[in-house]
């Protein structure tokens, strides 16, 4: 009775522990009797009962891949008669996959030559899951890409990884035990790192970059986040540092830096150069359209830069006559601008000497510009203006050095027509020859010179606006004064490229006899 009562009372105790218990007392290999906790059911998902109906159960709860080795393990202890333990897993009846610690201890008696088998078998699967955890960010730690340090609460290194090394060119042995501030480099303030710490040891993270110096002396940079660890309790034990080698992209950015300070200073000299050939070429160009008793003028002129490569001039001559010079100089800006200057001197010596005879007057330019400036050239028209009382008419003698065509309108007719002259391209050939024409105008006539950025502008369609497109614009605003003319002209070319800028200068001389 007494025996039935203490093994229900020691039944009682282990149902109430963690540890599933069991007890297998064999006889020359033979099993005589088996016990199992109450814990069995939770561990394995059997009860006592069923485990010690069938006596073969518990080896096929062992998870096939572990089985060898705990019936191996069980064999030894028998052997040794000693006690020992072994990891390993399990198959819950549910089919769960379970690790479990096995402790075994042996006792033998060695008057009724039985031996009992005592073993404890604790459930470890949350254990080995942190375990595996952290295996798996050990190896993530060691195998980052960024450099890792951990730190102690005063500042002291306690780990790096791999990488810190491989940057710092320091071991690890070197390191850990140190302070951060072997590698600094002497460029951040006292502020800095003041404020650094205030911010981790308040329990924030900090952010920034750390200009570092290696072992062997080399800078490197970093970008840096450093944060707080705590404990259970809440408390701050350690702080860890994630730290980008950003060395590269820094000396990139540095490179970048530089080369953006010198082309500023470039840009801000060419700045000043382009305002410099700005106000040179507005001295080039006339202040206003000339007038005399026998012609009118206006003009439209829009550069498609600050300084545009068309250009025109008039000049008066001593018999009453007027030249006109409209060129259009390759290039633009200050170049362009600079090659006008020579055109001016060029044009305006040869015109004076030569202005009643066009076709001398370019072959003299070209000859000027092929022995001073081989690489640019310049098309240009030159023609006078000659005024003859006696038939009430005007004659314009000219000669075109490949310009564009020009547009003569004849008011009696109410014709538009297309007028040239043979010539080429002034400043590339030292053989040069040019033909001069001669229109005779009455009252009313108007001549429309222009450069190739009029006619050769484009709407939203890629549709070019052309010579007919031009005479069109003309025909409908022949009733108007030419200065109201002008307006037009600018306000329809406006519509036409939709507001889109000129891919090109825009340059438009309109005489008008008188």
């Amino acid at each position: 009775m007494e025996d039935a009562v203490s093994g229900v009372f020691f039944n009682e105790i282990l149902s109430h522990i963690n540890e599933y218990v069991y007890s297998v007392t064999l006889e020359n290999n033979r099993i005589l009797s088996v016990y199992h906790s109450p814990r069995s059911q939770v561990l394995l998902g059997y009860s006592p009962e069923e485990l010690s109906m069938d006596f073969t159960l518990w080896k096929s709860l062992i998870y096939p891949e572990d089985r060898e080795t705990v019936i191996g393990f069980l064999t030894y202890a028998r052997q040794r008669s000693s006690t020992s333990a072994i990891e390993h897993r399990i198959v819950h009846r549910s089919g769960a996959v379970r690790w479990v610690t096995n402790s075994c201890n042996i006792v033998v008696d060695a008057k009724t030559k039985t031996e009992r088998l005592d073993g404890v078998v604790s459930d470890i699967t949350e254990r080995k899951k942190r375990v595996l955890q952290l295996t798996r960010l050990n190896r993530v730690v060691e195998q980052s890409p960024s450099a890792v340090v951990v730190t102690g609460v005063t500042g002291e290194i306690e780990y790096v990884n791999p990488k810190c090394c491989q940057i710092t060119g320091y071991n690890v042995d070197e390191l850990v035990g140190q302070n951060p501030r072997i590698l600094k480099s002497g460029d951040k303030s006292v502020e800095f790192y003041r404020e650094l710490w205030n911010t981790i040891s308040s329990g924030g993270e900090w952010k920034g970059e750390f200009k570092n110096r290696a072992k062997d002396g080399r800078i490197f940079y970093e970008m840096a986040s450093i944060s707080p660890l705590r404990d259970e309790g809440g408390e701050i034990v350690n702080y860890i540092g994630v730290k980008e080698d950003i060395t590269e992209r820094k000396l990139a950015e540095i490179e970048l830096t530089k080369r953006e300070k010198e082309l500023r200073k470039r840009n801000d000299k060419y700045v000043f150069e382009l305002e410099q050939a700005q106000r040179l070429h507005r001295a080039l160009m006339p202040k206003e359209s000339p007038e005399n008793e026998f012609i009118s003028s206006v003009f439209l002129y829009r550069p498609m830069d600050e300084v545009g490569g068309d250009y025109f001039s008039f000049s008066e001559h001593m018999d009453g006559s007027t030249g006109l010079i409209v060129a259009d100089v390759s290039g633009h800006g200050v170049s362009a601008a600079l090659y006008l200057t020579l055109i001016k001197h060029i044009s305006e010596k040869i015109v004076n000497r030569l202005w009643n005879m066009p076709d001398r007057v370019l072959e003299d330019i070209n000859n000027e510009l092929v022995s001073t400036m081989e690489l640019n050239f310049v098309t240009l028209l030159y023609g006078c203006f000659t005024y003859y009382p006696e038939s009430s008419c005007v004659s314009f003698h000219y000669a075109n050095g490949g310009h564009t065509n020009s547009i003569v309108y004849f008011k009696n007719e109410n014709q538009y027509e297309l007028f040239n002259a043979k010539g080429t391209i002034l400043g590339m050939f030292k053989e040069y020859q040019v033909e001069s024409e001669t229109l005779t105008l009455h009252s009313g006539d108007r001549l429309f010179f222009f450069t190739d950025g009029l006619i050769e502008l484009w709407d939203s369609s890629k549709k070019m606006l052309g010579y007919d497109g031009l005479t069109e614009i003309l025909k409908r605003n022949s009733d108007n004064s030419i200065t109201a003319l002008k307006k037009k002209i600018e306000t329809e070319i406006n519509l036409f490229c939709g507001g889109k800028p000129a891919d090109d200068d825009i340059l438009l001389v309109i005489i008008e006899i008188k």
